[in-house]
């Protein structure tokens, strides 16, 4: 090279967003939740020795009775919560992990505080490592319209519980009853 060759800058960055796709009720007080999480590498070199490692909290943990194989588009895929154990992203290259939990929102102190972020991290050519904690959303890049860029991913599986109780019981003395009910809604 000359003295006017220009210095190539490598800067090493990656994104991870994450998502739930869908929940189907199991019609037994547990739910199919399905989720997809995108990491994409916003930096400017490849990187390699990606870790993908899920975090959920101890009231998803407590709810969670199964956890499906993880699947990915690349990568050396891992058992849940470890999703992905190595891999490579080349620059403006992303990977899409998914995988399904079953979760039975009763078994939590909180169902309220059913949620949980990832964390992936790698190394550049200079073994630099670079990492993100997930943001709730399906935009690797920005805040998917949430308060940060990592923000986690809850889990409102809201469904109406109805529970009936008898109120009173009235003898009509003629070998019928009247009847009243409480119907009690959450």
């Amino acid at each position: 090279g000359g003295v006017d060759d220009p210095t190539p800058f490598n800067n090493s960055a990656i994104k991870l967003a994450k998502r739930i796709t869908n929940i189907v009720d199991n019609n037994d007080g547990s739910f199919a939740v399905s989720y997809e999480l995108v990491a994409l590498n916003t930096g400017t070199s490849a990187l390699n020795s990606l870790d993908l490692d899920d975090a959920p909290s101890a009231e998803l943990l407590a709810a969670t009775t199964t956890a499906s194989a993880v699947v990915a588009n690349a990568g050396t895929i891992g058992v849940y919560p470890e999703l992905l154990t190595d891999g490579i992203l080349a620059a403006g290259e992303s990977i899409t992990v998914a995988y399904m939990l079953t979760v039975q929102p009763s078994l939590a102190a909180d169902p309220t505080a059913l949620e949980n972020s990832a964390t992936i991290t790698a190394l550049d050519a200079n073994a630099v490592s670079v990492s993100d904690v997930s943001d709730n959303g399906a935009d690797p890049v920005g805040n998917n319209g949430e308060d940060t860029e990592a923000d986690a991913t809850p889990l409102r599986a809201s469904k109406l519980n109805l529970a009936k109780e008898i109120a009173s019981v009235i003898d009509n003395g003629d070998g019928s009853y009247d009847v009243s009910y409480s119907l009690r809604g959450q």
